[in-house]
């Protein structure tokens, strides 16, 4: 029987629960284990980076598909960079090869974000200067 959620101090948890299952489910419905077994390779780091290769892959493809989990996903990492303490961070020796892919993604679209919201301002910028000669309203 489902149990109704009366305490706003318990949503932060639900919100992390559904995550932690969008993942999961990406990974059993996008992942062959039988295939990742085969190509697993045999030194450690070559092992974290096939991981997480293979995580980006699966995700990417369940974004996709599946609208609700690709905004959970954004979610969780941009959840997962408000906890990140990156000052603490002096050497590469101080972060993990996943760590470091976090850091790098999340500056990726960081910088991709900015690039749209540019964008989006040239634009609505370059319509509000021809507003007089099409005599349209534009917001």
């Amino acid at each position: 029987m489902a149990t109704l959620i009366t305490s706003t101090s318990a949503l932060p948890q639900l919100g992390q629960a559904i995550r932690s299952n969008d993942f999961r489910s990406l990974k059993l419905r996008y992942s062959n284990n039988e295939i990742y077994q085969k190509n697993l390779p045999k030194t450690s780091i070559a092992k974290s980076l096939y991981s997480l290769a293979e995580k980006i892959r699966y995700e990417k493809i369940g974004s996709e598909n599946l609208k609700g989990i690709k905004h959970n996903i954004i979610k969780n990492y941009e959840l997962k960079q408000k906890l990140k303490k990156k000052d603490q961070l002096e050497t590469r020796e101080d972060i993990g090869v996943k760590e470091a892919f976090d850091l790098y993604y999340d500056e990726h679209k960081r910088v991709q974000r900015e690039k749209e919201a540019s964008k989006d301002k040239s634009l609505k910028s370059t319509l509000k200067s021809k507003k007089g000669t099409y005599n349209h309203s534009i917001p």
